[in-house]
Protein backbone atom coordinates (compact mmCIF):
# COMPACT_ATOMS: atom_id res chain seq x y z
CA UNK A 1 0.00 0.00 0.00
CA UNK A 2 2.61 2.38 0.42
CA UNK A 3 4.04 1.48 -3.12
CA UNK A 4 0.59 3.29 -4.30
CA UNK A 5 1.45 6.57 -2.29
CA UNK A 6 4.68 6.92 -4.36
CA UNK A 7 3.31 6.17 -7.55
CA UNK A 8 0.48 8.65 -7.00
CA UNK A 9 2.60 11.53 -5.10
CA UNK A 10 6.68 10.47 -6.02
CA UNK A 11 7.77 9.48 -2.84
CA UNK A 12 5.43 11.67 -0.73
CA UNK A 13 7.89 14.45 -0.56
CA UNK A 14 7.04 18.31 -0.57
CA UNK A 15 4.71 19.67 1.63
CA UNK A 16 1.42 18.26 3.00
CA UNK A 17 -1.48 19.23 4.77
CA UNK A 18 -3.87 17.55 6.41
CA UNK A 19 -7.07 18.77 8.30
CA UNK A 20 -7.81 17.55 11.76
CA UNK A 21 -10.74 17.52 14.22
CA UNK A 22 -10.86 16.27 17.94
CA UNK A 23 -13.94 15.16 19.71
CA UNK A 24 -15.70 12.86 21.30
CA UNK A 25 -13.52 11.87 24.47
CA UNK A 26 -14.70 9.59 27.17
CA UNK A 27 -12.90 7.28 29.21
CA UNK A 28 -14.52 4.34 31.17
CA UNK A 29 -13.35 1.08 33.28
CA UNK A 30 -11.35 4.00 35.38
CA UNK A 31 -11.14 2.65 39.59
CA UNK A 32 -11.93 6.46 40.55
CA UNK A 33 -14.49 7.70 42.75
CA UNK A 34 -17.53 9.98 41.51
CA UNK A 35 -16.11 12.55 43.56
CA UNK A 36 -12.70 12.22 41.60
CA UNK A 37 -11.73 15.15 38.87
CA UNK A 38 -10.25 13.12 35.66
CA UNK A 39 -8.91 15.69 32.68
CA UNK A 40 -6.98 14.52 29.52
CA UNK A 41 -3.97 15.82 27.82
CA UNK A 42 -3.64 15.65 24.11
CA UNK A 43 -0.38 15.76 22.17
CA UNK A 44 -0.43 15.68 18.32
CA UNK A 45 2.90 14.69 17.61
CA UNK A 46 3.99 17.37 19.20
CA UNK A 47 2.73 19.73 16.97
CA UNK A 48 -0.77 20.36 18.99
CA UNK A 49 -0.94 20.15 22.42
CA UNK A 50 -4.95 20.10 24.83
CA UNK A 51 -6.10 19.90 27.86
CA UNK A 52 -8.96 19.39 28.45
CA UNK A 53 -11.87 20.84 31.20
CA UNK A 54 -11.74 18.41 34.73
CA UNK A 55 -14.42 16.40 34.56
CA UNK A 56 -16.19 13.93 37.29
CA UNK A 57 -17.32 10.88 36.62
CA UNK A 58 -16.75 7.62 38.55
CA UNK A 59 -15.92 4.16 35.87
CA UNK A 60 -17.35 6.32 32.93
CA UNK A 61 -16.38 9.83 32.41
CA UNK A 62 -17.05 12.57 29.28
CA UNK A 63 -15.59 15.82 28.28
CA UNK A 64 -17.21 18.46 26.17
CA UNK A 65 -13.53 18.84 24.00
CA UNK A 66 -13.45 19.49 20.53
CA UNK A 67 -10.70 21.25 18.63
CA UNK A 68 -10.09 21.67 15.06
CA UNK A 69 -6.61 23.02 13.49
CA UNK A 70 -4.60 21.86 10.23
CA UNK A 71 -1.39 19.88 10.54
CA UNK A 72 1.66 19.91 7.84
CA UNK A 73 4.38 17.20 6.98
CA UNK A 74 7.15 17.54 4.56
CA UNK A 75 7.45 13.54 3.89
CA UNK A 76 4.78 10.86 4.39
CA UNK A 77 6.87 8.49 5.08
CA UNK A 78 7.78 9.71 8.63
CA UNK A 79 4.11 9.68 9.74
CA UNK A 80 4.89 6.26 11.27
CA UNK A 81 7.14 7.99 13.27
CA UNK A 82 4.86 9.98 14.71
CA UNK A 83 1.82 9.79 17.50
CA UNK A 84 -0.85 11.16 18.70
CA UNK A 85 -0.68 10.97 22.54
CA UNK A 86 -3.88 10.76 25.49
CA UNK A 87 -3.05 10.70 28.89
CA UNK A 88 -5.43 10.50 31.40
CA UNK A 89 -4.85 12.68 35.21
CA UNK A 90 -6.40 12.95 38.57
CA UNK A 91 -5.39 13.85 41.82
CA UNK A 92 -2.90 14.97 40.67
CA UNK A 93 -1.01 12.25 39.11
CA UNK A 94 -0.76 10.27 35.54
CA UNK A 95 -2.83 7.65 35.78
CA UNK A 96 -2.26 6.13 32.07
CA UNK A 97 -1.37 6.87 28.90
CA UNK A 98 -2.15 5.47 25.37
CA UNK A 99 -1.11 6.53 21.70
CA UNK A 100 -1.37 5.57 17.85
CA UNK A 101 1.12 6.58 14.97
CA UNK A 102 -0.27 9.11 12.74
CA UNK A 103 -0.02 6.75 9.90
CA UNK A 104 -2.59 4.49 10.99
CA UNK A 105 -5.00 7.45 11.93
CA UNK A 106 -4.40 8.99 8.26
CA UNK A 107 -5.05 5.45 6.73
CA UNK A 108 -7.35 3.66 8.48
CA UNK A 109 -10.82 4.58 10.81
CA UNK A 110 -11.36 8.01 12.33
CA UNK A 111 -12.57 5.99 15.53
CA UNK A 112 -10.44 4.85 18.36
CA UNK A 113 -10.96 2.81 21.53
CA UNK A 114 -7.57 3.06 22.87
CA UNK A 115 -6.14 1.17 26.50
CA UNK A 116 -4.87 3.23 29.27
CA UNK A 117 -1.63 1.97 30.44
CA UNK A 118 0.46 2.71 33.84
CA UNK A 119 3.58 4.51 32.80
CA UNK A 120 5.07 2.13 35.03
CA UNK A 121 3.70 -1.10 35.60
CA UNK A 122 2.35 -1.26 31.94
CA UNK A 123 -1.15 -2.33 33.23
CA UNK A 124 -4.30 -1.57 31.86
CA UNK A 125 -6.09 1.21 34.37
CA UNK A 126 -8.93 1.61 31.72
CA UNK A 127 -9.83 3.10 27.65
CA UNK A 128 -10.20 6.33 26.40
CA UNK A 129 -12.35 6.59 23.09
CA UNK A 130 -12.62 9.32 20.78
CA UNK A 131 -12.71 10.38 17.20
CA UNK A 132 -9.92 12.31 15.07
CA UNK A 133 -10.79 12.96 11.26
CA UNK A 134 -7.22 13.13 9.37
CA UNK A 135 -8.21 14.66 5.83
CA UNK A 136 -5.72 14.96 3.49
CA UNK A 137 -5.79 18.05 1.42
CA UNK A 138 -5.27 19.33 -1.97
CA UNK A 139 -5.39 23.06 -2.59
CA UNK A 140 -5.79 22.21 -6.32
CA UNK A 141 -7.37 19.37 -7.09
CA UNK A 142 -8.22 19.67 -10.87
CA UNK A 143 -11.23 18.02 -12.71
CA UNK A 144 -10.58 18.48 -16.55
CA UNK A 145 -13.59 18.08 -19.22
CA UNK A 146 -12.65 16.83 -22.76
CA UNK A 147 -14.95 16.08 -25.57
CA UNK A 148 -18.22 17.53 -24.76
CA UNK A 149 -21.04 16.57 -26.74
CA UNK A 150 -24.43 17.80 -26.12
CA UNK A 151 -27.43 15.34 -27.91
CA UNK A 152 -31.17 16.06 -28.05
CA UNK A 153 -33.78 13.32 -28.14
CA UNK A 154 -34.29 11.96 -31.62
CA UNK A 155 -31.66 13.87 -33.02
CA UNK A 156 -33.99 16.84 -32.87
CA UNK A 157 -31.67 20.18 -33.69
CA UNK A 158 -31.61 22.65 -31.73
CA UNK A 159 -34.76 25.23 -31.53
CA UNK A 160 -32.36 27.66 -30.06
CA UNK A 161 -29.77 27.99 -32.16
CA UNK A 162 -26.26 27.78 -31.07
CA UNK A 163 -25.75 26.09 -27.39
CA UNK A 164 -23.71 27.18 -24.83
CA UNK A 165 -22.49 25.89 -21.33
CA UNK A 166 -21.78 26.79 -18.15
CA UNK A 167 -19.77 24.12 -16.14
CA UNK A 168 -19.42 24.73 -12.43
CA UNK A 169 -18.82 22.06 -9.15
CA UNK A 170 -20.76 21.99 -5.89
CA UNK A 171 -17.96 21.40 -3.88
CA UNK A 172 -15.98 24.60 -5.06
CA UNK A 173 -19.57 26.66 -4.42
CA UNK A 174 -19.71 25.24 -1.10
CA UNK A 175 -16.58 26.39 -0.32
CA UNK A 176 -16.74 29.80 -1.26
CA UNK A 177 -14.89 29.29 -4.28
CA UNK A 178 -11.44 28.59 -2.67
CA UNK A 179 -8.81 27.36 -4.98
CA UNK A 180 -10.02 28.00 -8.35
CA UNK A 181 -13.08 29.65 -11.02
CA UNK A 182 -16.29 29.23 -9.72
CA UNK A 183 -17.85 28.37 -12.96
CA UNK A 184 -16.11 28.31 -16.90
CA UNK A 185 -18.28 29.71 -19.49
CA UNK A 186 -17.86 27.47 -22.89
CA UNK A 187 -18.58 29.45 -25.90
CA UNK A 188 -21.70 28.84 -28.44
CA UNK A 189 -21.63 25.57 -30.66
CA UNK A 190 -23.79 25.16 -33.35
CA UNK A 191 -23.30 21.46 -32.72
CA UNK A 192 -23.27 20.54 -29.91
CA UNK A 193 -19.89 19.80 -29.31
CA UNK A 194 -16.87 21.34 -27.22
CA UNK A 195 -13.45 19.75 -27.38
CA UNK A 196 -12.15 21.27 -24.58
CA UNK A 197 -9.95 21.09 -22.34
CA UNK A 198 -11.60 22.66 -19.97
CA UNK A 199 -10.49 22.99 -16.09
CA UNK A 200 -11.80 23.81 -12.43
CA UNK A 201 -9.96 23.40 -9.83
CA UNK A 202 -10.46 23.70 -6.04
CA UNK A 203 -9.27 23.12 -2.54
CA UNK A 204 -11.11 19.80 -0.53
CA UNK A 205 -9.89 16.18 0.00
CA UNK A 206 -10.80 13.25 -1.00
CA UNK A 207 -13.26 12.00 1.60
CA UNK A 208 -15.36 15.33 1.10
CA UNK A 209 -15.13 14.66 -2.78
CA UNK A 210 -16.32 11.15 -3.17
CA UNK A 211 -18.05 10.34 0.48
CA UNK A 212 -21.58 9.72 0.11
CA UNK A 213 -23.86 11.37 1.57
CA UNK A 214 -22.33 14.55 0.24
CA UNK A 215 -22.98 14.01 -3.43
CA UNK A 216 -20.42 16.59 -4.62
CA UNK A 217 -21.25 16.99 -8.76
CA UNK A 218 -20.17 18.83 -12.12
CA UNK A 219 -23.21 20.75 -12.55
CA UNK A 220 -23.75 21.04 -16.43
CA UNK A 221 -25.91 24.57 -17.73
CA UNK A 222 -26.86 24.21 -21.00
CA UNK A 223 -28.10 27.54 -22.37
CA UNK A 224 -29.56 29.30 -25.53
CA UNK A 225 -27.37 31.76 -27.23
CA UNK A 226 -28.53 34.56 -25.25
CA UNK A 227 -27.49 33.16 -22.21
CA UNK A 228 -30.87 31.83 -20.93
CA UNK A 229 -30.54 28.61 -18.78
CA UNK A 230 -32.37 25.56 -20.90
CA UNK A 231 -31.69 22.92 -19.31
CA UNK A 232 -28.60 21.08 -16.70
CA UNK A 233 -27.16 18.38 -16.48
CA UNK A 234 -25.34 16.51 -13.11
CA UNK A 235 -22.07 13.98 -13.27
CA UNK A 236 -21.44 12.75 -9.68
CA UNK A 237 -17.81 12.50 -8.88
CA UNK A 238 -17.83 9.17 -7.33
CA UNK A 239 -19.71 7.58 -10.70
CA UNK A 240 -16.70 8.83 -12.95
CA UNK A 241 -13.44 8.65 -10.50
CA UNK A 242 -10.07 7.26 -11.83
CA UNK A 243 -7.41 7.62 -8.81
CA UNK A 244 -4.28 7.12 -11.20
CA UNK A 245 -5.15 10.17 -13.14
CA UNK A 246 -5.38 8.71 -16.28
CA UNK A 247 -4.15 10.71 -19.10
CA UNK A 248 -7.36 8.76 -20.77
CA UNK A 249 -9.46 9.98 -18.41
CA UNK A 250 -13.28 8.85 -17.44
CA UNK A 251 -15.81 8.49 -19.93
CA UNK A 252 -19.16 10.15 -18.62
CA UNK A 253 -22.96 9.95 -19.80
CA UNK A 254 -25.41 12.22 -17.60
CA UNK A 255 -28.99 12.93 -19.20
CA UNK A 256 -29.98 16.47 -19.15
CA UNK A 257 -33.09 17.73 -17.46
CA UNK A 258 -35.58 20.71 -18.33
CA UNK A 259 -37.56 22.86 -20.11
CA UNK A 260 -36.12 22.95 -23.73
CA UNK A 261 -37.87 23.80 -26.92
CA UNK A 262 -36.72 20.88 -29.22
CA UNK A 263 -38.10 21.26 -32.72
CA UNK A 264 -41.94 23.18 -33.12
CA UNK A 265 -43.46 24.87 -30.19
CA UNK A 266 -46.29 22.34 -30.08
CA UNK A 267 -43.23 19.83 -29.07
CA UNK A 268 -42.22 21.60 -25.81
CA UNK A 269 -41.07 19.38 -23.14
CA UNK A 270 -42.96 19.68 -19.80
CA UNK A 271 -40.09 21.27 -17.03
CA UNK A 272 -38.00 18.53 -15.40
CA UNK A 273 -37.98 15.99 -17.91
CA UNK A 274 -35.53 14.28 -19.39
CA UNK A 275 -34.97 15.66 -23.14
CA UNK A 276 -31.47 14.40 -24.03
CA UNK A 277 -27.28 13.60 -22.86
CA UNK A 278 -24.25 15.13 -22.29
CA UNK A 279 -21.15 12.53 -23.02
CA UNK A 280 -17.48 13.24 -22.35
CA UNK A 281 -14.55 12.37 -20.35
CA UNK A 282 -13.12 13.68 -17.03
CA UNK A 283 -9.46 13.56 -16.08
CA UNK A 284 -8.27 14.09 -12.38
CA UNK A 285 -5.26 15.63 -11.28
CA UNK A 286 -3.81 16.72 -7.79
CA UNK A 287 -5.24 14.20 -6.04
CA UNK A 288 -4.58 13.83 -2.31
CA UNK A 289 -2.51 10.48 -1.68
CA UNK A 290 -4.39 9.50 1.89
CA UNK A 291 -8.09 8.94 3.09
CA UNK A 292 -9.48 7.55 5.88
CA UNK A 293 -11.34 4.62 5.91
CA UNK A 294 -15.16 4.37 5.78
CA UNK A 295 -16.56 3.15 9.01
CA UNK A 296 -14.61 0.72 11.65
CA UNK A 297 -12.91 1.26 14.62
CA UNK A 298 -9.16 0.95 15.78
CA UNK A 299 -8.71 -0.40 18.69
CA UNK A 300 -4.98 -0.34 20.24
CA UNK A 301 -3.65 -0.01 16.95
CA UNK A 302 -5.79 -2.61 14.75
CA UNK A 303 -8.11 -2.13 12.82
CA UNK A 304 -11.70 -3.74 13.26
CA UNK A 305 -14.06 -3.50 10.04
CA UNK A 306 -14.32 -0.68 8.11
CA UNK A 307 -13.59 0.24 3.99
CA UNK A 308 -11.23 1.68 1.81
CA UNK A 309 -12.65 4.81 -0.02
CA UNK A 310 -11.54 4.00 -3.11
CA UNK A 311 -9.93 0.84 -4.69
CA UNK A 312 -5.75 2.00 -4.89
CA UNK A 313 -5.96 3.87 -1.38
CA UNK A 314 -2.81 2.91 1.32
CA UNK A 315 -4.40 1.49 4.07
CA UNK A 316 -3.00 0.52 7.73
CA UNK A 317 0.14 -1.51 7.58
CA UNK A 318 -1.95 -3.59 10.49
CA UNK A 319 -3.89 -5.35 7.89
CA UNK A 320 -2.44 -7.90 6.15
CA UNK A 321 -4.79 -8.08 3.39
CA UNK A 322 -6.63 -4.81 1.84
CA UNK A 323 -9.85 -3.84 3.19
CA UNK A 324 -13.14 -4.18 0.75
CA UNK A 325 -13.81 -0.64 -1.21
CA UNK A 326 -16.80 0.95 0.18
CA UNK A 327 -19.61 1.10 -2.00
CA UNK A 328 -23.08 3.53 -1.78
CA UNK A 329 -25.70 1.28 -0.07
CA UNK A 330 -28.39 2.82 -1.31
CA UNK A 331 -27.73 0.84 -4.71
CA UNK A 332 -28.87 -1.96 -2.49
CA UNK A 333 -31.23 -0.96 -1.03
CA UNK A 334 -35.46 -2.02 -2.04
CA UNK A 335 -37.10 1.08 -2.72
CA UNK A 336 -40.76 0.08 -1.75
CA UNK A 337 -43.18 -2.83 -0.47
CA UNK A 338 -44.56 -2.99 -3.63
CA UNK A 339 -41.67 -5.12 -4.61
CA UNK A 340 -42.41 -8.11 -2.65
CA UNK A 341 -45.24 -8.44 -5.47
CA UNK A 342 -42.34 -9.44 -8.09
CA UNK A 343 -40.35 -12.28 -5.82
CA UNK A 344 -40.01 -15.73 -6.77
CA UNK A 345 -41.51 -18.11 -4.49
CA UNK A 346 -38.15 -19.54 -3.16
CA UNK A 347 -37.64 -16.38 -1.80
CA UNK A 348 -41.38 -16.18 0.07
CA UNK A 349 -40.66 -19.67 1.26
CA UNK A 350 -37.83 -18.51 3.02
CA UNK A 351 -39.07 -15.47 4.77
CA UNK A 352 -42.36 -17.68 5.43
CA UNK A 353 -44.62 -15.73 3.62
CA UNK A 354 -47.80 -17.26 2.08
CA UNK A 355 -49.54 -15.62 -1.02
CA UNK A 356 -52.34 -14.65 1.18
CA UNK A 357 -50.12 -13.00 3.62
CA UNK A 358 -48.83 -11.07 0.87
CA UNK A 359 -51.95 -9.94 -0.68
CA UNK A 360 -53.18 -8.56 2.82
CA UNK A 361 -50.07 -6.74 3.41
CA UNK A 362 -50.05 -5.44 0.43
CA UNK A 363 -53.90 -4.50 1.07
CA UNK A 364 -52.62 -3.12 4.04
CA UNK A 365 -49.97 -1.15 2.50
CA UNK A 366 -52.94 1.47 0.81
CA UNK A 367 -54.42 1.94 3.80
CA UNK A 368 -51.38 3.17 6.00
CA UNK A 369 -50.75 7.19 5.07
CA UNK A 370 -46.67 8.47 4.49
CA UNK A 371 -45.04 10.79 6.56
CA UNK A 372 -45.89 14.47 6.03
CA UNK A 373 -45.57 15.86 3.67
CA UNK A 374 -45.34 13.06 1.11
CA UNK A 375 -47.53 11.92 -1.02
CA UNK A 376 -49.10 8.63 -2.28
CA UNK A 377 -49.01 8.23 -6.13
CA UNK A 378 -49.52 5.57 -8.98
CA UNK A 379 -49.15 5.33 -12.50
CA UNK A 380 -51.11 6.38 -14.59
CA UNK A 381 -52.35 3.00 -17.10
CA UNK A 382 -51.28 -0.03 -17.00
CA UNK A 383 -47.23 -1.34 -17.95
CA UNK A 384 -47.48 -4.55 -20.51
CA UNK A 385 -50.47 -6.09 -18.30
CA UNK A 386 -49.11 -5.55 -15.29
CA UNK A 387 -50.78 -3.51 -12.20
CA UNK A 388 -49.79 0.35 -11.65
CA UNK A 389 -46.60 1.03 -9.61
CA UNK A 390 -46.91 3.22 -6.37
CA UNK A 391 -44.59 6.21 -6.51
CA UNK A 392 -44.43 8.37 -3.78
CA UNK A 393 -43.82 12.39 -4.52
CA UNK A 394 -42.15 14.98 -2.01
CA UNK A 395 -43.34 18.64 -2.34
CA UNK A 396 -39.83 19.94 -1.25
CA UNK A 397 -38.09 19.50 -3.25
CA UNK A 398 -40.65 18.81 -6.27
CA UNK A 399 -39.14 15.33 -7.06
CA UNK A 400 -40.54 11.76 -7.14
CA UNK A 401 -39.63 8.40 -6.06
CA UNK A 402 -40.10 4.35 -5.91
CA UNK A 403 -38.39 4.69 -2.32
CA UNK A 404 -41.16 4.35 0.51
CA UNK A 405 -40.89 6.93 2.86
CA UNK A 406 -42.92 5.11 6.17
CA UNK A 407 -41.67 3.04 9.06
CA UNK A 408 -39.07 4.93 9.38
CA UNK A 409 -37.45 4.50 12.65
CA UNK A 410 -37.79 7.97 15.20
CA UNK A 411 -35.73 10.83 14.53
CA UNK A 412 -35.02 9.98 11.13
CA UNK A 413 -36.39 11.29 7.71
CA UNK A 414 -36.50 10.52 4.14
CA UNK A 415 -35.98 13.70 1.89
CA UNK A 416 -34.76 13.92 -2.00
CA UNK A 417 -31.97 15.83 -3.51
CA UNK A 418 -33.39 18.92 -5.88
CA UNK A 419 -30.46 18.63 -7.71
CA UNK A 420 -29.68 15.08 -8.60
CA UNK A 421 -33.09 12.90 -7.58
CA UNK A 422 -31.51 10.72 -5.10
CA UNK A 423 -32.87 10.08 -1.87
CA UNK A 424 -31.31 10.45 1.52
CA UNK A 425 -32.24 9.66 4.98
CA UNK A 426 -31.75 12.25 7.80
CA UNK A 427 -30.73 11.63 11.68
CA UNK A 428 -32.31 14.50 13.29
CA UNK A 429 -30.07 13.93 16.60
CA UNK A 430 -27.09 15.01 14.98
CA UNK A 431 -28.02 16.96 11.79
CA UNK A 432 -26.33 14.30 9.51
CA UNK A 433 -27.37 12.41 6.30
CA UNK A 434 -26.59 9.29 4.48
CA UNK A 435 -27.57 7.21 1.74
CA UNK A 436 -28.08 4.28 3.95
CA UNK A 437 -31.63 3.59 4.70
CA UNK A 438 -32.15 3.11 8.51
CA UNK A 439 -35.28 0.43 8.19
CA UNK A 440 -34.75 -2.95 8.92
CA UNK A 441 -32.66 -3.34 11.80
CA UNK A 442 -32.80 -6.58 14.25
CA UNK A 443 -35.02 -5.77 17.45
CA UNK A 444 -32.82 -4.57 20.17
CA UNK A 445 -31.04 -2.31 17.26
CA UNK A 446 -31.11 0.85 15.84
CA UNK A 447 -28.92 2.50 13.23
CA UNK A 448 -27.28 6.44 13.79
CA UNK A 449 -25.15 8.72 12.07
CA UNK A 450 -22.44 10.20 14.33
CA UNK A 451 -21.46 14.49 14.46
CA UNK A 452 -18.95 13.32 11.82
CA UNK A 453 -21.27 11.35 9.50
CA UNK A 454 -20.31 8.02 10.43
CA UNK A 455 -23.05 5.39 10.11
CA UNK A 456 -22.87 3.35 13.35
CA UNK A 457 -25.69 0.60 15.11
CA UNK A 458 -26.63 0.44 18.61
CA UNK A 459 -27.34 -2.47 20.56
CA UNK A 460 -29.41 -1.59 23.51
CA UNK A 461 -29.10 -4.80 25.41
CA UNK A 462 -25.50 -4.02 25.90
CA UNK A 463 -25.48 -0.05 25.79
CA UNK A 464 -22.71 -0.74 23.67
CA UNK A 465 -22.36 0.69 19.40
CA UNK A 466 -20.55 -0.93 16.29
CA UNK A 467 -19.80 -0.18 13.01
CA UNK A 468 -20.61 -3.56 11.99
CA UNK A 469 -24.20 -3.67 10.23
CA UNK A 470 -26.13 -6.53 11.92
CA UNK A 471 -28.59 -6.78 9.07
CA UNK A 472 -28.29 -9.49 6.47
CA UNK A 473 -27.79 -13.07 8.41
CA UNK A 474 -29.58 -15.84 7.90
CA UNK A 475 -33.17 -16.55 9.54
CA UNK A 476 -31.68 -18.68 12.26
CA UNK A 477 -28.98 -16.14 13.31
CA UNK A 478 -29.02 -13.48 15.38
CA UNK A 479 -26.24 -10.50 16.21
CA UNK A 480 -25.38 -9.29 19.49
CA UNK A 481 -22.68 -7.48 21.18
CA UNK A 482 -20.98 -8.20 24.69
CA UNK A 483 -20.09 -5.41 27.45
CA UNK A 484 -17.15 -4.68 25.54
CA UNK A 485 -18.85 -3.74 22.29
CA UNK A 486 -17.31 -7.20 20.69
CA UNK A 487 -19.74 -8.27 18.19
CA UNK A 488 -20.78 -12.02 18.42
CA UNK A 489 -23.67 -14.57 16.65
CA UNK A 490 -26.24 -16.44 18.22
CA UNK A 491 -27.34 -19.61 16.45
CA UNK A 492 -30.76 -20.23 17.91
CA UNK A 493 -30.74 -23.55 15.38
CA UNK A 494 -27.98 -25.22 17.05
CA UNK A 495 -28.27 -22.86 20.56
CA UNK A 496 -24.42 -22.00 20.27
CA UNK A 497 -22.69 -19.02 20.32
CA UNK A 498 -19.56 -17.78 17.62
CA UNK A 499 -17.35 -15.22 16.74
CA UNK A 500 -17.26 -15.60 13.09
CA UNK A 501 -19.77 -13.52 11.28
CA UNK A 502 -21.74 -16.16 9.12
CA UNK A 503 -21.39 -13.76 6.13
CA UNK A 504 -17.55 -13.64 5.96
CA UNK A 505 -16.45 -15.94 2.95
CA UNK A 506 -20.37 -16.24 1.50
CA UNK A 507 -20.67 -15.10 -2.09
CA UNK A 508 -22.65 -12.14 -3.44
CA UNK A 509 -25.96 -13.61 -3.95
CA UNK A 510 -26.47 -16.00 -0.73
CA UNK A 511 -25.61 -12.31 1.25
CA UNK A 512 -28.22 -10.78 -1.13
CA UNK A 513 -30.80 -13.37 -0.63
CA UNK A 514 -30.16 -13.29 3.31
CA UNK A 515 -30.98 -9.47 2.99
CA UNK A 516 -33.76 -9.79 0.85
CA UNK A 517 -35.46 -12.23 3.02
CA UNK A 518 -35.24 -9.94 6.03
CA UNK A 519 -35.92 -7.29 4.21
CA UNK A 520 -39.76 -9.06 3.04
CA UNK A 521 -40.22 -9.95 7.07
CA UNK A 522 -39.36 -6.92 8.20
CA UNK A 523 -41.29 -4.96 6.20
CA UNK A 524 -44.17 -7.61 6.66
CA UNK A 525 -44.27 -7.49 10.41
CA UNK A 526 -44.01 -3.40 9.92
CA UNK A 527 -47.45 -3.63 8.20
CA UNK A 528 -49.21 -6.25 10.50
CA UNK A 529 -48.16 -3.84 13.48
CA UNK A 530 -49.48 -1.22 11.56
CA UNK A 531 -52.63 -2.78 11.75
CA UNK A 532 -52.44 -3.65 14.96
CA UNK A 533 -52.30 -0.21 15.77
CA UNK A 534 -54.99 0.73 13.90
CA UNK A 535 -57.51 -2.06 15.49
CA UNK A 536 -56.98 -0.66 19.13
CA UNK A 537 -57.82 3.06 17.72
CA UNK A 538 -60.89 1.68 15.72
CA UNK A 539 -64.32 -0.41 17.21
CA UNK A 540 -64.14 -4.08 16.36
CA UNK A 541 -67.33 -5.46 15.30
CA UNK A 542 -68.58 -8.95 15.81
CA UNK A 543 -70.08 -10.66 13.03
CA UNK A 544 -73.17 -13.37 13.64
CA UNK A 545 -70.66 -16.36 13.38
CA UNK A 546 -68.70 -14.47 16.33
CA UNK A 547 -65.52 -13.57 13.68
CA UNK A 548 -63.98 -10.38 14.19
CA UNK A 549 -62.65 -8.41 11.45
CA UNK A 550 -60.80 -5.11 11.21
CA UNK A 551 -62.36 -1.85 9.86
CA UNK A 552 -60.37 -2.65 6.50
CA UNK A 553 -62.21 -6.04 5.96
CA UNK A 554 -59.22 -8.15 7.23
CA UNK A 555 -60.38 -11.78 9.15
CA UNK A 556 -58.57 -10.87 13.24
Amino acid sequence: PLGAARRLNGRGEGQHTFRIRLYGFECDGMEMSGRSELFLKVDFAGFKAFRTDPARGGSEVRWHFEAGFQFSTDILDKLDCQALAVQCWGSGRLLGEAAVDLETVARGPCCFRLTLRDRERGAAVGTVKFTCVMKMRSPELTVTCRDLRLALRGGTPFAFGAARLQLSCSLAEAEGNQGGATALQLGASEDGFWPGPCSLSFDTTLADLLRAPSCEVLRFVVMDELGVSQGEAYLEFRSAFDASGSANGVPFCVPVIGDFSVGHQDQRQDPGSTVGELEGTLRYQNLPVYAQMVGGLCVDGQVEGGFVLIEGLPYPRCLEEPPLVWSDPADQQHQYFGFLLCLNSQVLEEAEIRDEDLKQCSEALEHVDPPRPWQVRQERGFRGGRVRRTYFADPRSRRTTWMDPRFLPDQWEQRIDPQTGRVYFQYHKTRQTTYVDPRGCPRGWDMRISKNGDVYFAYAPAQQTTFVDPRGLPRHMEAALDEHGRMFFKDHQAKTTSWRDPRDEQPKNVLERWRLVESVRWWADQVWREIDELSRSVAMDDDDDGIRRHPMGFVM
